[in-house]
């Protein structure tokens, strides 16, 4: 199918292996919504997708940006399936690059420590940056009952 050694095939895989976990996330979110509400935004004739998007979405950006940092940090990680998938040196992803200072009878530890560093950075950030937005879209579906 000529998925070897490109972005999309690594892609296709993290897909269809997260979009179980996020509609399994928005599902349970957008469950616990106020019915009181939508059938509120329905008597004013609001379709469904204007419901969706006006009275649903707005409260529920901080379970979306927890989801969708919650995948980017999952796919900076990936190791495994870009190491069988991008066979080529030239293409490949930071963990995997991180590999090469692994020899098989040595390897260069302070190479390789300031590798992981390096690479830990970006989600580091990320996470300092969104952690309240987190941490809140975390507990939203936790104490509504």
């Amino acid at each position: 199918m000529g998925l070897i050694n490109t972005p999309v095939g690594v892609m296709l895989p993290q897909i269809a292996l997260y979009t179980a976990f996020g509609v399994f996330w928005m599902r349970s979110f957008l469950r616990s919504a106020p019915q009181a509400l939508i059938e509120a935004a329905r008597i004013d004739g609001a379709s469904s997708l204007r419901i969706l998007i006006s009275v649903l979405l707005p409260p529920a950006r901080p379970a979306i940006l927890t989801l969708a940092t919650l995948y980017f940090i999952w796919s900076w990680n990936e190791f495994l399936l870009a190491l069988v998938i991008l066979q080529s040196p030239e293409v490949q992803t930071a963990p995997t690059g991180l590999g090469l200072f692994v020899g098989e009878r040595l390897f260069d530890v302070p190479g390789l420590s300031t590798g992981a560093i390096i690479i830990s950075i970006p989600t580091l950030v990320l996470y300092v940056i969104l952690n309240r937005k987190i941490i809140s879209g975390i507990l939203q579906g936790a104490v509504k009952g």
